[in-house]
């Protein structure tokens, strides 16, 4: 959403030049620097510490990190299996920066069209709905990590074509640079108190829905497909 806002004003509002390679820059010498730290720092782990549990618990994580490091220093290491990626939780800088780079072309859309801008967007958005519910239809997955994943293949195919898939995780990112937009298109907009109350209670009815959904199954009853496949399109 802040992305979106502030390359728009800077444009629209600020009569300045868009500049694509300041832009990719900037945000390069946010995540970078730290982030290739804690790759350099990550490599280092196995031989600062010693016992029987320890290399045991550094294999999953830290280990790949010597043979895949530049997979993370490209933003890439989220196509590639889990037991080969270095430091697992780190899907999610690639993928956002992946977004990152897409959404120039959205922006560029913007600042040609508004309309244009907004019907990509929509377009990214609902790709994003259909490709989750088609792939979990597919490969028979479940919408989202649960207990059911004792097979470790099973939970591959679920990590690499849903949890840590830019595409799958594309619709959240471009609603955010729809309402940035919004807020540079109707920034004075007055919502009323009603209103307020009413769009509280059905977003915290909606993340309730979310997480407690989920709580019956496996317990009363198995989730039809129909029903894995609406919750996995709309669950992000």
């Amino acid at each position: 959403m802040l992305l979106s806002y502030f390359t728009i004003k800077h444009v629209k509002i600020d009569k300045k030049r868009f500049n694509i390679g300041a832009f990719i820059l900037h945000r390069l010498w946010r995540i970078m620097p730290v982030y290739y730290f804690i790759i350099l720092f990550g490599c280092l782990v196995p031989l600062m510490g010693s016992g029987p549990m320890f290399h045991e618990t550094m294999v999953d994580s830290i280990y790949p990190c010597f043979q895949y490091w530049w997979r993370n220093i490209l933003f890439i290491n989220n196509y590639y299996h889990m037991r080969d990626m270095c430091m697992l939780h780190t899907w999610y800088v690639s993928v956002d920066m992946q977004l990152y780079l897409v959404s120039i072309l959205v922006l560029l859309a913007f600042l040609r069209s508004e309309k244009l801008g907004v019907a990509i967007s929509v377009f990214i958005i609902l790709i994003s709905i259909v490709y989750s519910g088609a792939i979990t239809y597919a490969y028979d997955l479940m919408p989202t990590l649960t207990v059911a994943y004792t097979d470790p293949d099973d939970r591959q195919l679920f990590f690499f074509y849903t949890y840590a898939n830019t595409l799958s995780r594309a619709g959240p990112y471009f609603i955010g640079i729809l309402f940035g937009y919004m807020m540079i298109k109707k920034p004075d907009i007055q919502i009323s108190k009603k209103l307020q109350v009413i769009c509280w209670c059905v977003s915290a009815g909606a993340c309730g829905c979310v997480i407690f959904i989920t709580s019956s199954w496996f317990k009363v009853y198995y989730p039809s497909t129909l029903q894995l496949v609406i919750y996995a399109s709309l669950i992000k």
